[in-house]
């Protein structure tokens, strides 16, 4: 886990960002805490310029999908 950079978002909806955690060649992972600061959330950002490709979007959601099917908790869209 790292600190954040000085361009990373600060907030993603409702959830504060707090931590960079890891960051790949598709997307940056953050640690995050909901609005109701009970508990933390790892969110994931896709890099921009993938995010604009259509099959990348479609497989980015398909994954979250199945992240939401494995965790039994919300995946919130953009």
């Amino acid at each position: 886990m790292e600190a954040l950079r000085q361009d990373d978002p600060r907030r993603f909806g409702p959830y504060t960002t707090l931590a960079r955690v890891r960051e790949s060649a598709v997307a940056v992972h953050f640690l995050a805490r909901g609005a109701d600061r009970d508990g933390l959330a790892l969110v994931t950002a896709a890099r921009p310029a993938l995010a604009s490709v259509p099959a990348f979007r479609r497989r980015f959601w398909s994954e979250a999908r199945t992240a939401e099917r494995l965790a039994g908790g919300p995946v919130p869209r953009p």
